[in-house]
């Protein structure tokens, strides 16, 4: 793999979210899971907790504290697979009722046409559907795709809905971006935005300091790699990052806003424009916006004329927390797919070494 740097940042937008002001809040009212990918980072240590599930006081308990603790817009269901919870529909309810935008991220082997109709019924305005080569259901980049579809058709019937793609990115991932970005702008007329998070450290089990370090210098240079040969396959500019807690050009999101017609690329959306719209929004609503809900890409839409014709499609590149030379995880300086654990917002992603008593991990999250 040649030698790559990260995007140059200076010239983007870095969005301004806080602990205390950050656009949406995770929730994960299951841990069970209908699959078991390789890659998942939650309960991966722990199998067992698969079966926790949290009543629906628990999660009105849940809610309330973390509108107390933060305001937010949205808040996100994920897991396990939410839709393997059996009292989902209420709980979006629950979080309606407080004003919240509502948002659901699923593997899609329960998301049939009837049950997004429903979902959408209870007041779900976004959808993520997470499908990948690696998670064993698919044996090759076509079947991929062919699933990727289905989800489009169901969602080109369902127009109050936003939909979204997501996969984890391995190294054997990026001879396939093309064939991924073709399908995502010959589908951009319901494909509102891509999720790509690059894989992570994964270290053998009981691995010194050292091991760990040698992995995440290797996942390093795989993550500059990637976020250009992600930028070249969709032909896309960043225009948005979120920053990272301990590396000024280390990003720990990408984003970019395109527009696509028949021939291709309409338009890209600049730092400013996007910063414009960001802030737009923000003072209209009191609230930083969440790129994934619908509310957020409606009005952006509007303010940008990009209503029907050539809507825009979100390109969001996640980067995965780096252990650093010092011990501390480089994570997102704010993470925007937190939850709330004892008390307090950590990175979903982290969630489980901070639950193992992993010290390095502590001490990195209460700095951020």
């Amino acid at each position: 793999m040649t030698e790559a740097r990260y995007p140059e940042l200076s010239g983007l937008y870095r969005a301004p979210y806080t602990a205390a002001d950050n656009p949406n809040v995770v929730i994960e009212p299951t841990l069970a899971c209908n699959l078991s990918c390789a890659h998942c980072y939650r309960n991966r240590h722990n199998p067992a907790n698969r079966r926790a599930r949290m009543t629906l006081n628990e999660v009105t308990a849940y809610i309330d504290e973390a509108l107390r603790l933060r305001k937010f817009h949205t808040l996100s269901f994920l897991g396990g697979e939410p839709l393997l919870y059996p009292e989902l529909d209420h709980a979006v309810l629950i979080a309606r009722k407080r004003g919240l935008a509502v948002g659901v991220f699923t593997n899609g082997e329960l998301l049939h046409k009837y049950r997004a109709r429903e979902l959408q019924a209870a007041g779900v305005g976004y959808v993520c559907v997470h499908i990948d080569r690696h998670q064993g259901r698919t044996s090759s980049e076509a079947d991929t795709t062919a699933l990727h579809a289905q989800f489009c058709d169901i969602f080109r019937k369902l127009p109050g809905m936003n939909l979204g793609l997501g996969m984890i990115v391995h190294a054997d991932d990026l001879s396939a971006l093309p064939r991924l970005a073709q399908f995502c702008q010959a589908n951009a007329d319901v494909l509102r935005f891509v999720n790509l998070s690059l894989l992570g450290p994964v270290p053998p089990e009981n691995a010194t300091p050292a091991e760990v370090m040698a992995v995440c210098r290797n996942v390093d240079a795989f993550q500059r790699h990637a976020s250009e040969a992600i930028r070249a396959a969709f032909g896309a500019e960043y225009c948005s990052y979120l920053g990272s807690k301990f590396c000024a050009d280390t990003p720990g999101k990408l984003v970019a806003a395109t527009a696509y017609g028949p021939a291709g690329h309409v338009e890209q959306m600049s730092p400013h424009q996007y910063a414009e719209l960001c802030e737009r929004f923000r003072a209209a609503h009191d609230c930083h916006p969440y790129l994934l809900s619908k509310a957020c890409t409606d009005e952006f839409a509007a303010h940008s004329g990009r209503t029907t014709q050539n809507p825009w499609q979100y390109l969001v590149v996640s980067m995965s927390p780096l252990l650093l030379e010092d011990g501390r995880w480089n994570v997102c300086h704010v993470c925007t797919e937190s939850v709330l654990h004892e008390h307090r917002f950590v990175p979903s992603c982290q969630l489980d070494m901070l639950q193992s008593f992993d010290r390095r991990v502590e001490a990195s999250l209460r700095e951020v």
